[in-house]
């Protein structure tokens, strides 16, 4: 069997006399409550409490319920595994959360718990994955996203009546969790190209464009299998717009380098760099940088269209062209 000690009135305050305090219970010791007090006759009534004050209990009878230890989450009410309503175990008895302040943050502690992909976790409020039944255990989570487990984020326990089960939290995770020194290309038209974004502690974040040119372009183009780097592109200046939290800047490759991580860098903040892979290692290698009118000659081949990139104050843009074969047939 679980149990679950409340203080301060959780359940709302009595009324009437107030007959015992100061309990002193041993659980090899005693069987039931009035055994705490060592003469229940000299402590009815011999207290110096209000109300405000008043003990409550939460049991659980139910043996598979009650089998975890303080500190356990648990999802329920999601269509799948991934996702759900978040519920705590302390003293064997399982309880939700309250929605105040519940967040991205809060929702990354709870998925790395898990032990699922902290990357694009969600929080999700006001009981979308059903009611829960019971205590509604804590309030006011307020992680950095950085903790192992949610109890180490600072948390209140809610005042009566202040919380429903309406108001249950839940998450939304992912179950795929990448390895640091892992990148991506987000938000680019193509599958090549993109704003770049590199895994450390299973989430993606930025990298600062400080340093970064053709060569830790190709770099990062050859770790994701492109053409072994041949051609890419770097694009300074969030071409393909701001991404997640900067994690790294100053990035510095040769051409040696066979896996982005191994470049020095040093944390900033700063706007992220975007870059163009080629695509198809059959097709004709893009021609070097050339400007043009404002233009940058590109020539990339990418799923049958050449595309050149825009250089022109305030109007970063990638324009897809016919078939070509100089750089000056990129000018507008």
């Amino acid at each position: 069997m679980g149990s679950l000690a409340l203080r301060n009135a959780f359940f709302g305050q009595g009324t009437g006399a107030i007959f015992l305090d100061d309990a002193n219970c041993s659980p090899q010791n005693h069987s039931t409550l009035i055994e705490c007090f060592a003469s229940i006759d000299a402590s009815v009534g011999d207290h110096d409490c209000q109300h405000r004050e008043d003990a409550s209990v939460v049991c659980s009878s139910d043996c598979e319920d009650c089998n975890c230890t303080n500190g356990d989450l648990r999802l329920r009410g999601g269509a799948t595994e991934l996702e759900g309503r978040v519920e705590v175990c302390i003293n064997g008895v399982w309880g939700t959360i309250c929605r105040n302040f519940w967040d991205g943050p809060d929702a990354a502690v709870v998925c790395k718990q898990l032990g699922l992909a902290q990357t694009d976790a969600a929080a999700v409020t006001d009981g979308r994955f059903g009611a829960g039944t019971g205590v509604i255990l804590w309030n006011n989570f307020l992680c950095r996203g950085t903790e192992e487990a949610l109890l180490e984020c600072y948390h209140e326990r809610p005042q009566n009546g202040t919380c429903s089960h309406l108001q249950d939290v839940g998450v939304r995770c992912s179950r795929f969790v990448c390895n640091n020194g892992d990148i991506r290309l987000a938000d680019g038209p193509y599958d090549s190209d993109g704003r770049l974004e590199i895994c450390f502690d299973q989430r993606y974040g930025a990298i600062c464009d400080n340093g970064f040119g053709s060569t830790e372009a190709a770099i990062a183009c050859r770790q994701l299998g492109y053409n072994d780097g041949q051609g890419a592109i770097a694009l300074p200046n969030g071409f393909f717009g701001f991404g997640p939290p900067i994690t790294t800047s100053r990035v510095s490759c040769t051409a040696r380098s066979q896996h982005s991580q191994n470049a020095s860098t040093t944390p900033t903040v700063s706007v992220s760099p975007p870059k163009l892979c080629p695509s198809c290692a059959n097709q004709a290698t893009p021609v070097a940088p050339m400007e043009i009118s404002d233009w940058l000659a590109v020539l990339i081949h990418t799923k049958g269209e050449w595309r050149c990139v825009s250089t022109a104050t305030g109007a970063a843009s990638v324009r897809s062209v016919g078939p070509i074969s100089t750089p000056s047939q990129c000018a507008p």
